[in-house]
């Protein structure tokens, strides 16, 4: 039951003389206990919060706004979409920037379709293509080679990676991959080895060649041992360069880096393949092109080989690297004829 003032004058009359007289509006308010706590805390004391509420304050922070471009930068640039006669990958339409550009403006080098598909590799990695899509953009619209990318501010560079996740890494190890580039870029003469690619084990010492192409080079003695055609890479000594970024580059872009073709076979390079009698053959170092060679890890380049081949008649295996002939239905028809007619000649 709650004892009022008044109530509370009468009964203790000797101590309601001495009390000192207080500033309250009323005197029939309710006495409040010492033991009773307050159902709704006073805004002047500060509430002692949970961790995880002030964790999820911290996390729902928004980051600082991109900075706008300069005024007088060029026009963004247009990455093609996709073709009817592509699978799918965003390398095939960074290819086409080199073949087939939108505008003379937009057109890149051979190097610059190297620096190009370094960037993706990088940028893809553990994030999904629709994220990184519009930041590869941006970085391309900003820092067209790697020169200019060398020259980036840092704070910058983590603002633009921001929506893709890692951007401290990211913009760190863009910057190393473009100093290093601007002192050492790749050469069609020097050729230097990745450790564990292509096979586990490989890769120790740098290869230079004495050919202009893709010719033979002669066998030297570098440190572990010798050292033979294909062993190197043309942009293996660059950070950030791992297998994913090799394989993808060997596929579209070190044939355009060497001059020896576009990453695509003729129309009549691919009739005289099909053709081919022996399920296991294989072309010779000078008919056969880069991405031929190529053994991926990499899901989506896996699946892009295997659409590949079977474009010019042949099943392709993804661990082995190795490829079979597809027989015709009318091919197999006619063996099946031939087999019954045998064994009914048996018979």
């Amino acid at each position: 039951m709650v004892t009022t003032r008044a109530q509370f004058a009468r009964r203790n009359p000797e101590s309601a003389a001495t009390e000192p007289a207080r500033a309250t509006p009323s005197t029939n308010l309710p006495l409040v206990t010492e033991n009773k706590k307050r159902s709704h805390p006073s805004p002047l004391i500060p509430s002692t919060s949970s961790k995880k509420q002030k964790r999820s304050t911290t996390n729902t922070s928004t980051p600082p706004p991109l900075l706008p471009l300069p005024p007088s930068h060029p026009q963004a640039i247009t990455i093609p979409p996709k073709a009817p006669h592509h699978y799918g990958l965003i390398q095939e339409r960074l290819l086409s920037l080199y073949l087939t550009p939108t505008s003379p403006d937009q057109q890149i080098t051979p190097l610059n379709l190297t620096y190009t598909l370094i960037l993706q590799a990088i940028l893809w990695n553990q994030t999904t293509g629709r994220t990184a899509l519009p930041v590869l953009r941006t970085l391309l619209t900003l820092y067209p080679n790697a020169e200019a990318l060398a020259q980036a501010p840092l704070e910058l560079l983590t603002q633009i990676l921001r929506p893709i996740g890692l951007f401290n890494i990211r913009a760190k190890r863009l910057l190393d991959f473009a100093r290093v580039w601007a002192e050492r870029p790749p050469c069609v003469g020097t050729r230097w080895r990745k450790r564990d690619y292509p096979q586990r084990g490989d890769g120790r010492a740098r290869v230079k060649s004495v050919s202009k192409v893709v010719g033979a080079i002669d066998v030297q003695k570098h440190g572990d041992g010798d050292v033979g055609e294909g062993e190197g890479w043309e942009i293996a000594h660059l950070p950030g360069v791992g297998p994913y970024a090799l394989d993808s580059w060997r596929i579209f872009g070190r044939d355009v880096l060497l001059g020896c073709g576009c990453g695509r076979a003729k129309p009549e390079q691919e009739q005289d393949r099909a053709g081919e009698a022996e399920a296991t053959a294989t072309a010779t170092e000078e008919e056969e092109q880069e991405w031929e060679r190529v053994v991926p890890a990499d899901k989506d380049l896996r699946a892009w080989l295997i659409w590949r081949w079977r474009q010019v008649g042949w099943q392709y295996d993804v661990l082995s690297g190795k490829r079979t002939r597809i027989i015709a239905d009318e091919e197999k028809k006619k063996e099946e004829e031939e087999e019954e007619e045998k064994d009914l000649a048996k018979e």
